[in-house]
């Protein structure tokens, strides 16, 4: 069975890890592919704002009052070779510039077209062509590039397409001798920037140079749906891992206190039977009752042992009462110096070390609102524990019970061996024993503080342990008044 639970354990670990790296596999190669189609949309946006930008240089130059005997015309003309040619685009510009009567400047692009060769790539190639031409034309100290248009056009442009990022600076760059021409920043950078490059006149190796904040906002911002999900999943997976696990390994704890507890019981359940049928057997075959005081010698031996085993009896019943849909407890004032007097009688009696019991109560006529019978066996377990666990030749027992605020009061300490703080949660749980195994030099099976604890709680009431290793052990119990 442990071997089985050990090769199911690191199965249900291996697959779980195994999903996670494939998970973590899957949203790394998510991640990439928005990056990719992130930076494909910055490319678009400058593109985009780049045209916004002539268009505004173009509009400018519109509205501009002109001399009335020097109007300008710009004309551009491209035509498109043959299919025969290498090339079909070879481009083939001619940029004139004349005086017209027309008022205003106007830009005009005449295109000689190949019917055949018309179509979205091509159209795309030729406007490409039609922007580098307008740039080569217009890009003078007349009129000049404008960066601050460029930035907002961009701006605009980041917001419409959802992505998240700042833009620091924006530069005019010789990109094939990597110098710059012109910047202009408009942010200061906070972290290591994404830097971007756009041709805009290829004739002449220039273009832009963008630098931006980094995309991993706006790329995690695209996948937080997805983080989400898989966030919460791997969450639950987790819990129900780790749940499972638990409630595993108390079941097999659980396992091995009753198979202590069987082993325990047994013994402590033979001892008082074989020791009263061997004094009844001497008393019937060997002829020892007619010696009148070794007859009650072995009558008194067997009425103790008959007791012991009526005790353990009652307590095995008593533990099994908080099952109980019925269970009521019969409430009344039980006077507490009354329940103790019995209690010390009792373990006097039974008990084989010297006890010294010290009371402290006040008033001395204090009662608690409590079932008497199980306020008696509670004390009693308590008394009996605190003998048990008491090492000295003399156990010393002192009992303390008072008023506190709505609650009657009962400690109970002794100088026994004490609880180490680590097994202190534990003592109150059923069949728990500080020792383990079947070698204990004090008898039980681990059911009495259980018994203890769960009686207080069915007076809703507290109990509460503190204890020192090798000093002794303080239980104080809490009962609410009427």
């Amino acid at each position: 069975m442990k071997s089985n639970f050990k090769y199911i354990l690191i199965g249900i670990i291996g697959c779980l890890s195994i999903a996670l790296v494939f998970q973590i596999f899957w949203l790394g190669g998510l991640y990439k592919t928005i990056e990719a189609e992130t930076e494909k949309s910055v490319i678009t946006c400058l593109d985009e704002a780049n045209s916004m930008e002539l268009q505004e240089r173009i509009d400018s130059l519109d509205k501009a009052p002109k001399p009335k005997k020097c109007k300008g015309k710009i004309s551009i003309k491209q035509s498109m070779g043959s299919s025969k040619e290498k090339d079909p685009f070879e481009k083939k510009f001619t940029i004139q510039r004349e005086n017209v009567v027309k008022e205003g400047d106007t830009i005009k692009a005449e295109k000689e077209l190949d019917k055949d060769k018309v179509n979205v790539v091509y159209m795309n190639k030729i406007l490409v062509s039609i922007r580098e031409a307008i740039h080569q034309t217009l890009d003078n100290k007349e009129s000049p590039i404008s960066l601050r248009i460029l930035h907002s056009s961009l701006s605009e442009l980041f917001v419409k397409e959802e992505i998240k990022s700042h833009i620091y600076r924006i530069e005019i760059v010789n990109l094939a001798k990597n110098k710059v021409i012109h910047t202009a920043s408009f942010s200061r950078e906070k972290e290591a920037p994404s830097v971007f490059n756009f041709t805009y006149d290829s004739d002449n190796h220039l273009g832009y140079r963008i630098y931006i904040e980094s995309l991993t906002k706006s790329i995690l911002a695209q996948m937080l749906g997805i983080l989400s999900t898989t966030f919460f999943i791997i969450v639950i997976f987790v819990f129900a891992f780790w749940y499972l696990i638990k409630t595993i390994f108390q079941q097999k704890t659980l396992d091995e206190m009753k198979e202590g507890f069987t082993n325990n019981m047994t013994h402590e359940l033979n001892t008082p039977i074989a020791v009263a049928y061997s004094a009844t057997d001497a008393l019937l075959n060997f002829g020892q009752g007619e010696n009148k005081e070794k007859r009650e010698k072995y009558l008194a031996i067997s009425k103790s042992q008959l007791e012991k085993l009526s005790g353990l009896v009652e307590q095995i019943l008593s533990m099994s009462m908080e099952r109980r849909t019925k269970f009521v407890l019969q409430k009344e004032d039980v006077q507490i110096k009354a329940v103790l007097d019995i209690l010390v009688e009792q373990h006097r009696m039974k008990a084989d070390k010297k006890i010294l019991f010290n009371f402290d109560i006040k008033p001395h006529d204090l009662t608690a609102y409590a079932d008497r019978t199980h306020l008696n066996n509670l004390l009693s377990n308590l008394i009996d524990n605190a003998i048990k666990y008491s090492e000295e030749e003399e156990a010393r027992i002192d009992v303390c019970a008072f008023n506190e605020a709505n609650f009657s009061v009962i400690e109970v300490k002794d100088n026994g061996i004490g609880i180490a703080s680590d097994k202190q949660k534990f003592v109150f749980d059923k069949f728990f024993r500080v020792t383990q195994g079947n070698k204990h030099n004090a008898k039980g099976y681990g059911i009495g503080l259980f018994y203890v604890k769960t009686i207080v709680e069915k007076h809703n009431g507290i109990i509460q342990l503190s204890s020192v290793l090798g000093k002794g052990s303080v239980f104080t119990i809490k009962i609410p008044l009427k």
